[in-house]
């Protein structure tokens, strides 16, 4: 994890047409041999 969930970042959310700052703490992957899936809890940071 390249932020180490404390490094906020901006991400632009499905359908969103504008980005917010978010820090992401929580993730896991699942490789497979024919789909690999991840999932992340992305919490929004407000100055």
């Amino acid at each position: 994890s390249e932020h180490n969930g404390v490094k906020a970042f901006l991400w632009t959310p499905p359908y969103g047409y504008r980005q917010i700052k978010v820090v992401c703490r929580k993730w896991s992957v699942k490789a497979g041999l024919l789909k690999t899936t991840f999932t992340a809890t992305f919490e929004q940071v407000v100055n």
